[in-house]
């Protein structure tokens, strides 16, 4: 009798944190593994038990419903109980993009069910009377390369179309982050998730997200940040609607199979076949047009928190002036009845400081406010 076979141990770790065995998600493609604790983290730890890095919401109420890598193992998908789906790098705690499930004023009991994968774009399945049509499962499922021996053929218009520069380009500065910032492009890492080259090999490729509420919404969104839109589900037991508990598709068509129930306890689970016939319908372009898009959209976000920094910083330089004057002032009045500009003037004229205009100048301005703040106080401010 033939040895059975056993698994190969290849890491071993320990943690601090009690797991929860529904949130344990495997990433084949970058050999990571994300799990959720009890105390509402999301940790990512490599085979061999190093700890990349770990997530937590900054709202300590808020529990984390559902976790899913995307089909690269580029991004990793933090779904909440808010209804809130955050995108965070694969190396990095930063958040690329959030959206959220459900609309405001509506009612919002929790994720059931979060799905990522990839489906090909423009492929259409023959009629019956072509003989392209595979006969068996295994022809179907088993050998790839005979949907795919058209992309061989040398098309000088879509190699030019797929032409990227940006690699070419110089990359962004890191913003500084703080107060209400959008810390996605506080570091280098979060910045090279964001504007990630465009690769000709995802071209007939669309990353779909399903994500199924307890209130029966399935909620579409595409390339990340697209959202295509939320619908009820189709089935109704019981006068309530069913809720999504599992979804899986093949990466070759555009149909989706959902596995819905109506309750936990409920044994009847319900097998609903869902359609996207803009991925079989939609051009091959479609993947560099997003592409495109969500980049552009990155951008003008990149663009805006410059403005807002700028702002910032601009008010900053106004305000603290105007704060360390007004500071002095009040001192200068209840003592000598008089102002900064007066006993500035009367120093330039007398060489004579008072005490609490040394003591101004010592203790609090020390090296924040430079000498060219100094004549804008002396001289401009007495205009």
């Amino acid at each position: 009798m033939a040895e059975a076979k056993r698994f190969e141990l290849l890491g071993e770790k320990i943690l601090h944190q009690t797991v929860n065995p529904e949130l344990l998600v495997y990433c084949p493609s970058m050999d990571l593994i994300a799990l959720g604790s009890t105390d509402q983290q999301v940790l990512i730890y490599r085979l061999n038990g190093q700890r990349v890095y770990g997530a937590a919401q900054k709202v300590n109420t808020l529990r984390v419903e559902k976790i899913t890598w995307k089909p690269n193992g580029q991004l990793l998908a933090i779904a909440w109980s808010d209804g809130s789906v955050r995108l965070v790098g694969a190396e990095s705690t930063k958040v690329v993009h959030h959206f959220s499930t459900n609309s405001d004023g509506q009612e919002f009991s929790g994720v059931t069910c979060m799905g990522w994968s990839s489906n090909t774009i423009g492929r259409r399945v023959e009629g019956k009377s072509s003989k392209l049509v595979p006969d068996t499962l295994k022809d179907i499922f088993g050998d790839e390369s005979e949907f795919s021996a058209g992309k061989a053929v040398l098309n000088l218009p879509r190699d030019l179309t797929l032409l990227d520069i940006e690699p070419s380009l110089p990359k962004l500065s890191v913003l500084p982050a703080g107060g209400t910032s959008d810390e996605a492009f506080s570091s280098r890492s979060s910045l090279d998730a964001l504007f990630r080259p465009f690769d000709p090999e995802d071209n007939d490729m669309a990353d779909v997200m399903v994500v199924g509420t307890k209130e029966g919404n399935i909620h579409l969104s595409i390339y990340d940040s697209f959202v295509v839109g939320s619908f009820k589900a189709p089935v109704i037991a019981q006068r309530r609607p069913a809720y999504l508990v599992l979804c899986t598709s093949h990466k070759l068509y555009s149909t989706y199979a959902l596995l819905m129930k109506t309750t936990e306890s409920e044994e009847r689970v319900y097998f609903v076949p869902m359609d996207l016939r803009f991925l079989s319908a939609s051009s091959e372009y479609l993947s560099i047009l997003a592409s495109r898009s969500t980049a552009l959209e990155n951008l003008l976000r990149y663009i805006s928190q410059i403005q807002n920094l700028l702002l910032a910083e601009w008010k900053s330089t106004q305000e603290l002036p105007s704060r360390f004057l007004r500071n002095i002032n009040e001192t200068l009045a209840e003592q000598d009845n008089r102002d900064i500009v007066q006993a500035l003037y009367h120093s330039v004229a007398t060489g004579h400081t008072f005490p609490a205009v040394r003591e101004w100048l010592v203790d609090e301005l020390t090296e924040r406010v430079r000498f060219p703040i100094l004549l804008f106080m002396i001289f401009g401010l007495s205009s």
